[in-house]
């Protein structure tokens, strides 16, 4: 591919693969929708700290489903896992899982774009632009099924501008792929590990 560009000042110019989408816009992101969702009836909505990146940057596990199937008792930790403790922990459903993550490949924003489409169809609650609460399909969607998302599995990778590797210089997603015991991989390959390890025993 070839193209021209050109430089019309001397301020610095950025040249970038895809629109960005960086670890802070994410987080504004989930805040939003996080204040948004906190009162609605219709959405069950629950954003917990999964744990933090090696750089101390949050990686958080979203909850979203219907109210529908959804039995009192909440998650147990896992161990090693949601340092603020189990007030946080999502209500158990008896509905299948799917289970969705983005970034781990930091380079790939695309994929974010993707994900972020994603939560906004399972978020709507309408759809069009007045205020009457409903969107059929998505509605559907959260009866018969509990979405958990994480959105950007490699923050330290986005947030240091790496293509595929973490802060360690680690290929998460090779290591996702081979994994059977938790290793000193990191966190994240850790926390994959236990959530997976946890559905299969149900």
């Amino acid at each position: 591919m070839q193209f021209e560009h050109e430089f019309r000042s001397s301020e610095c110019t950025y040249f970038a693969l895809t629109y960005p989408f960086s670890y802070n816009d994410c987080q504004e992101l989930l805040n939003s929708y996080e204040g948004l969702l906190a009162r609605s009836s219709t959405v069950y909505f629950n954003r917990e700290l999964l744990g933090y990146s090696k750089e101390k940057r949050r990686v958080d596990l979203l909850t979203i489903s219907s109210t529908e199937n959804m039995e009192p008792a909440k998650e147990e930790g896992i161990d090693g896992l949601f340092p603020l403790g189990l007030s946080k922990r999502p209500h158990k459903f008896d509905k299948d899982c799917i289970f969705v993550t983005a970034r781990v490949h930091p380079g790939e924003v695309q994929g974010s774009h993707m994900l972020n489409g994603l939560l906004s169809f399972l978020l709507k609650e309408c759809d069009c632009c007045c205020s009457c609460r409903k969107h059929p399909v998505a509605e559907i969607a959260r009866k018969q099924f509990v979405f958990k998302v994480i959105p950007m599995l490699n923050p330290d990778g986005v947030y240091r501008g790496c293509f595929r590797l973490d802060s360690l210089g680690q290929n998460l997603n090779l290591s996702l792929i081979h994994i059977s015991e938790p290793t000193r991989l990191g966190m994240i390959s850790y926390a994959v590990f236990c959530l997976k390890k946890k559905k299969k025993k149900k």
